[in-house]
């Protein structure tokens, strides 16, 4: 054994409460029996470069039921030596530590970055949706200003929204015409009667031969020619 082992083990118990009876075999010369149980070996040490690796059988020596009613201070303190730094491994018992985010907030107070960040999201997704300054009217336009076009294609658009029938969609798109055109275009006056005239054919025919689209186009052309 050597010297400094020798001294070590001076201030160690010379006995321990052993409650595992598992036991060390096949050592080789390299290694040192620092305790035995009924000559078997079950506290061992072996030197490695600067330090030493020491392997004990029994784990109840490190167990908290132990270090609360029996521990043994003075072998603790020489396995610990002067390091000022000890690790436990216990990941075999399932004991692991996987830092995320939240855990690094925690440890950093990160709480009020985090604050921050939802903050400017929300402000985001509130700017894609809506601006965050009202939108400015167009200059020398007043919303009480803003009327309904009266042409024939917007007259006709307001038509379709009605859901009218298409057995009357024809004859409203005339009463519409002559109130909102005639009025401001006399010279398209001398053309009802052609426009009345392809009305009337096409309000004459079966409802399942109607074609309003066919018959507006007409009226188009009607309307078109000099």
């Amino acid at each position: 054994m050597p010297p400094e082992l020798k001294t070590a083990l001076r201030y160690c118990p010379p006995a321990l409460a052993w409650h595992s009876a598992a036991v060390f075999t096949g050592l080789d010369t390299n290694w040192t029996v620092l305790y035995a149980r009924s000559n078997h070996p079950v506290v061992v040490e072996r030197t490695f470069g600067r330090g030493s690796v020491v392997l004990a059988s029994d784990t109840a020596l490190h167990s908290n039921e132990t270090l609360r009613r029996g521990r043994s201070t003075a072998l603790l303190a020489w396995l610990a030596g002067d390091s000022r730094r000890l690790v436990f491994e216990e990941t075999h018992l399932g004991s692991r530590l996987n830092p995320g985010i939240m855990t690094l907030a925690r440890r950093y107070r990160l709480h009020g970055l985090g604050v921050g960040l939802l903050l400017l999201a929300g402000l985001y997704v509130w700017r894609t949706v809506t601006g965050l300054v009202p939108r400015l009217p167009d200059p020398g336009t007043e919303a009480d200003e803003v009327v309904t076009g009266k042409d024939s294609a917007s007259g006709f658009m307001n038509l379709l929204r009605r859901a009218v029938p298409p057995a009357e969609l024809l004859p409203l798109c005339l009463a519409e015409w002559r109130k909102s055109v005639l009025r401001d275009r006399p010279g398209f006056a001398n053309k009802t009667a052609a426009i009345q005239d392809v009305v009337n054919l096409e309000s004459a025919k079966p409802p399942k031969e109607q074609n309003p689209v066919d018959a507006y186009r007409q009226i188009s052309r009607i309307l078109t020619e000099r």
